[in-house]
């Protein structure tokens, strides 16, 4: 799912869509805004449409906002070692960081400096995903 949500965001900055809907949590005062899989056929928003491209980013934000933290807490049960664990506490720390800012390059209208370290987090947070895959496949 850190994949699918690094390729999102990967058409968020190619289609140019964070420059749209500069507004935190709704989407100019919509949770669903007006436009989105409007256009046809459907699979073309996923792609081309920046209301879209917008949107799925972060639905996709969202879920991995409580599925991430889950996922640590389930894992606090289980007697793993330290190896294993660091990886762990890492990703949802960076998780954290990487919603701040990811919120702070919108609402901060897409300042290159906050883009580049979002999308700089995105690999880090893809990386302890692994990291932490890898160490409990092992454990």
């Amino acid at each position: 799912l850190i994949f699918v949500m690094v390729l999102s965001g990967a058409l968020v900055a190619g289609t140019r869509a964070g420059y749209a809907y500069n507004t935190f949590p709704l989407m100019d005062g919509h949770w669903v805004p007006p436009g989105a899989y409007a256009a046809l056929p459907w699979w073309d928003n996923v792609f081309h449409d920046l209301t879209t491209v917008q949107f799925n980013h972060r639905t996709l934000a969202w879920v991995l906002f409580f599925l991430i933290p889950a996922f640590w807490w389930s894992t606090r049960t289980v007697d793993l070692p330290a190896t294993v664990r660091r990886p762990l506490n890492l990703m949802l720390a960076m998780l954290g960081v990487q919603i701040v800012l990811g919120i702070s390059t919108l609402l901060m209208h897409v300042p290159v400096a906050l883009g580049a370290a979002h999308q700089g987090g995105a690999l880090v947070l893809f990386a302890l995903a692994l990291w932490s895959a890898h160490g409990l496949r092992r454990a």
